[in-house]
């Protein structure tokens, strides 16, 4: 994870190589080293490194994780939240066979940081979702219904 770091401080610009180096240490970095990974990835240390902490985390199956750091990454971008992330989710994982299906999961996990979250984390995420200002004061019931995500999740 150290060349990683050292790449991006290096050349922040390289696309090509930071993907390559980014998809080698999730296949390096075991099941049992992922909480290392996500402990990291919610420190204020690791805000530089934000979007490829959260590929990472989305490729590993760790939505929610993925989903607190994509809302403390977008905090300080008003009005330009929503394209930031959806244009970089639909680069990222736009290719995959099961992309709405992952589009759907990240959308629950949004749901459980709009939960737990306080009132600008749940601005973030309203944002997200096109539901405007009004939208962070919603219960999360009606955030739910508004996404048409099915059922709760615990």
């Amino acid at each position: 994870m150290r060349e990683f770091f050292a790449l991006i401080d290096k050349d922040p610009s390289d696309d090509e190589a930071i993907l390559k180096e980014l998809d080698a240490v999730s296949r390096d970095t075991p099941d049992e080293q992922l909480s290392v990974v996500e402990r990291f990835a919610v420190k204020e240390d690791a805000k530089p490194f934000a979007w490829p902490l959260v590929r990472i985390l989305v490729e590993r199956n760790r939505l929610d994780t993925a989903a607190e750091v994509i809302v403390s990454a977008l905090l300080p971008f008003p009005g330009k939240r929503q394209y930031r992330m959806w244009k970089w989710w639909e680069y990222n994982f736009g290719k995959r066979a099961d992309f709405f299906e992952l589009s759907h999961a990240i959308a629950e996990s949004m749901s459980v940081q709009f939960a737990k979250g306080p009132e600008d984390r749940k601005e973030v995420i309203a944002e997200l979702f096109e539901l405007g200002p009004a939208g962070a004061t919603l219960s999360v019931d009606e955030f739910r219904q508004r996404l048409s995500l099915d059922k709760k999740r615990e």
